[in-house]
């Protein structure tokens, strides 16, 4: 019976310090899970403040470029909605200065505007040559100095299409494409050109990090989910283990009340059994020394 107890104490004290290394195991995972949420929920939560500062800024810059545009509007509709110089712009208000000769050449000529002042045409065609062109005026009369710088063939005359060696035209003058510059064209262009390159540019790049911060948060949400997977697994499988090994447990102890009830009837009816034993054994030496007694007395009477 004390192997018993003892044997019973230890069942106890193991199944006891089983559940309590379960109980601890159960509440460590539980907080890193509960870690892990909380540092996904703040990572989350910063991504999509990255997220809403960059969409910000970049509308920010885009409204900017908006007002860039609509702040250096010129006289060309090609150019309102594309980023300029103030010198650039000056430039483009005289794109077409046969036009405007047309129109009213004796008060341009006698304004004489930056356009025709600028050193470009002096080296492309000389000093008299530029003075003959604005006294152009003066000299409607003269014959051959009229028809040198008409109005209506000045385009052509700067584009240099009358030669038929492809270097000089009919009034020897030597083409040269600086002359088209000395507007602004072409350094506008290219100014145009690489603003629209860099716009684009800064478009393509905002558009791959807006994919890139999508394909991040498309891998961190599924990376989430499998966690959420891999946890819930692992808390089913520990929530069976631990009902398995409560029903074990249950069972053995069940199992040793019924034994240990058993054992106590055993004990029981062997004590009532001996007991029973050893009355029967007092009255069987009762009744012997009463008929010994009886004989002995009865026998003394007699003589």
């Amino acid at each position: 019976m004390e192997h018993k107890r003892e044997f019973e104490e230890r069942v106890v004290r193991r199944r006891e310090a089983e559940y309590a290394r379960l109980r601890v195991e159960r509440e460590e995972r539980l907080s890193q899970v509960l870690k892990a949420r909380k540092e996904e929920r703040d990572m989350k939560r910063k991504m999509l403040y990255y997220l809403r500062t960059e969409e910000e800024r970049v509308t920010r810059l885009h409204e900017e470029e908006a007002q860039k545009r609509l702040g250096y509007g010129c006289a060309t509709p090609e150019i309102t909605s594309v980023f300029s110089e103030s010198d650039d712009v000056s430039f483009m208000a005289n794109m077409n200065p046969a036009k405007k000769l047309k129109q009213d050449p004796v008060n341009m000529v006698s304004a004489k505007e930056p356009l025709f002042q600028m050193p470009i045409f002096e080296e492309s065609w000389g000093a008299s040559s530029v003075d003959a062109f604005l006294n152009a005026d003066a000299t409607q009369d003269g014959g051959n100095e009229v028809d040198l710088w008409s109005f209506s063939e000045l385009p052509a005359i700067l584009d240099g299409s009358f030669g038929d060696d492809g270097r000089t035209n009919k009034h020897g003058i030597e083409p040269r494409s600086d002359v088209w510059n000395c507007f602004g064209c072409s350094s506008f262009s290219n100014k145009l050109l690489r603003e629209v390159e860099r716009s684009q540019s800064r478009h393509d790049e905002d558009v791959k990090e807006k994919n890139r911060l999508a394909r991040v948060m498309e891998h961190k949400r599924e990376f989430e989910e499998r966690v959420v997977r891999r946890r819930e697994a692992e808390y089913a499988r520990l929530r069976v283990e631990r009902e398995e090994r409560l029903s074990q447990v249950l069972k053995a102890r069940k199992e040793e009340r019924d034994m240990k009830r058993k054992m106590l009837y055993y004990l029981r009816t062997e004590e009532e059994r001996v007991t029973r034993l050893h009355e029967e054994e007092a009255q069987k030496r009762l009744g012997k020394t009463v008929f010994r007694f009886i004989v002995i007395f009865s026998s003394a009477l007699i003589p």
